[in-house]
Formats: C-alpha cells, structure tokens, sequence
C-alpha cells in the first residue's frame, strides 16, 4: 500500500467526534485527550481543553509523521524529532496511535 492511501484509509477512519486519548511512545497514555471535529480535505480539525480554538491539523503534516512513524514506534527517533517537522505532533502521534489500536 502507498504512503497516500495509507493515509487515505486513517483518514476514512477518523470519525467526527472520536475522543483520542494522548499517548507518546516514551511515556504511553498522558492522561489528557482531545476530540476530532472532522476530517476535511486537506485537514484535520481537533479541539483540545489546552487550546482557545480548534486545531487545523494540515494533511501534509500527518504524511510527514506517518513517513517517520515506524522508526518512532521503534525507539529510533523521539518526539523531538517528530518536533521539529510539525508543531502538531502531540496530536497526529496520539491520533496515529488511536487508529492502530482496536476499539475497546
């Protein structure tokens, strides 16, 4: 599968609404979570307690992050890494993760 239709698919599979917990590799869940508004073409909107308004997440960030996904999850690059790409890392991480994990 390509990078692109991998994204297409997480995309489809973000649901209006879904509460995702944050979660960071080195520490696990982080015990604060945040809400997928909607996934649109060419974004992500999140709302989260810490942020006045909602998050415009760009598609372009979460390709970014998925292209570096496995060496994250794999303890070869830490979110500082991931940092410097896009400022929205906790959140496409925690969004990744959620849709990697079944539904409980």
């Amino acid at each position: 599968m390509q990078l692109a239709e991998i994204w297409l698919e997480l995309k489809r599979r973000l649901t209006k609404n879904s509460e995702i917990k944050s979660w960071s590799v080195a520490t696990g869940f982080l015990g604060d979570t945040f809400t997928v508004i909607g996934a649109k073409s060419g974004h992500v909107l999140i709302k989260s307690p810490f942020d006045l308004n909602p998050q415009k997440i760009p598609d372009e960030d979460f390709i970014t992050v998925l292209e570096l996904w496995n060496d994250y999850v794999e303890g070869k690059l830490t979110r500082a890494d991931i940092q410097a790409r896009t400022k929205f890392s906790k959140y496409i991480i925690s969004i990744l993760r959620s849709l990697e994990t079944p539904r409980q």
